[in-house]
């Protein structure tokens, strides 16, 4: 089976092939994407100029009971099981104006249908935070002003045989082994866009110094036990 949904954005929509859209009103727009001087440096899936711009303000009403704001990919048909991979590939732009806030957000995730995580990427003050079933937290300085090329592949299993190895901009953050299937039966899918818990537990997390959130992500692609 094989995923490859939405390589760019040129065609100004959404691909309904896509699960469902988490978002208030126009928070999720493909539009002009920021002009930047290493769009592409790898040019691997097409030249087009548009992306999906994500927007989450803290006034807006919560979304499948949080505030988020977020393109959620397909689930597999049945579940990923044991021995089942993935690859994840996105560009993610933070602009020069992204206030770095104390309090964090995820910017990424791989999610169950029921509950757990087995992967999320989060950004807080200055960095992405790396984290996941299966290995500790890895932290990379985060860029603004330019583009973010994200990979993940990552092989489910409920025992040592699992793996998980990120890159950012084709460099390894993570390349780790060990269990990375939580809760073996449930489905899997990716999400990508903005989660904010700090606005709905502000008593959990750092006093966010924020507002609202603005990002885009390009070039998505998923692939599955290929």
């Amino acid at each position: 089976m094989k995923y490859r949904l939405f390589d760019n954005f040129n065609n100004g929509t959404i691909n309904v092939a896509w699960g469902q859209h988490k978002g208030v009103g126009t928070n999720l727009l493909v539009t002009e994407a920021p002009a930047t001087p290493n769009r592409w440096p790898d040019r691997q899936f097409g030249s087009s100029t548009r992306a999906l711009r994500v927007r989450l303000d803290e006034n807006d009403p919560y979304v499948a009971g949080g505030p988020r704001s977020e393109l959620v990919g397909p689930k597999a048909s049945g579940y990923w099981g044991n021995g089942d991979r993935i690859y994840i590939h996105a560009k993610i732009f933070f602009a020069n104006n992204y206030v770095n806030d104390p309090a964090s957000e995820i910017v990424f995730q791989v999610h169950y249908a029921a509950v757990g995580v087995p992967f999320i990427l989060y950004s807080v003050d200055n960095i992405l935070q790396i984290t996941g079933k299966g290995f500790g937290d890895v932290n990379v300085n985060k860029t603004k002003g330019e583009w973010l090329t994200f990979e993940l592949y990552q092989t489910y299993s409920d025992n040592a045989a699992g793996s998980t190895r990120v890159l950012m901009n084709g460099v390894t953050k993570v390349n780790a082994t060990g269990i990375t299937n939580m809760d073996v039966g449930e489905e899997l899918y990716p999400n990508f866009g903005i989660y904010k818990p700090a606005w709905k537990f502000p008593l959990v997390e750092p006093i966010s110094i924020v507002s609202n959130r603005e990002l885009y992500y390009d070039q998505i692609k998923i692939t599955l036990n290929v």
